[in-house]
């Protein structure tokens, strides 16, 4: 499967988990554009791949982490699977845009949820952009 376009409202704050709204790619079924999640339908190895642009942070030296999680809340906590992330920061934010990518590889069971979660480490507020994708294959 292979999803964009996000529906997240601006001004997230702390953790959010990342509605993607477009499915762009036969075989993506099991993707739900309400939820942004993606079921596994049947057990295997599965790799995943994400992007996303964050916009308009309003707070100086913010440290974000963009993560993959199970289940249905979203989580950057990296407890279970080992979820694959990135890191941004801290650092100034410049203003404009900035992107954190990530991919993942793992064996899951069959009706698992998969998302994709960003947190910011303050109250400071942010959004993220519709240029963001999200994707995933079945291995083996």
């Amino acid at each position: 499967f292979w999803a964009r376009a996000t529906s997240n409202p601006t001004g997230q704050t702390g953790t959010t988990g990342v509605i993607f709204t477009t499915r762009a790619q036969a075989g993506s079924g099991n993707f739900s554009t309400s939820t942004g999640r993606y079921t596994t339908p049947v057990e295997g190895i599965y790799h995943f791949s994400s992007q996303v642009r964050i916009d308009g942070v309003s707070a100086d030296n913010i440290y974000m982490r963009i993560a993959f999680y199970t289940g249905t809340s979203p989580s950057v906590s990296q407890t279970g699977y080992a979820q694959g992330h990135a890191i941004y920061g801290p650092g100034s934010y410049s203003q404009n845009y900035f992107s954190m990518a990530t991919s993942w590889s793992v064996y899951l069971s069959a009706n698992v949820q998969v998302g994709v979660a960003v947190y910011a480490d303050s109250s400071a507020t942010y959004s993220i952009h519709s240029e963001s994708n999200f994707s995933g294959h079945l291995v083996g």
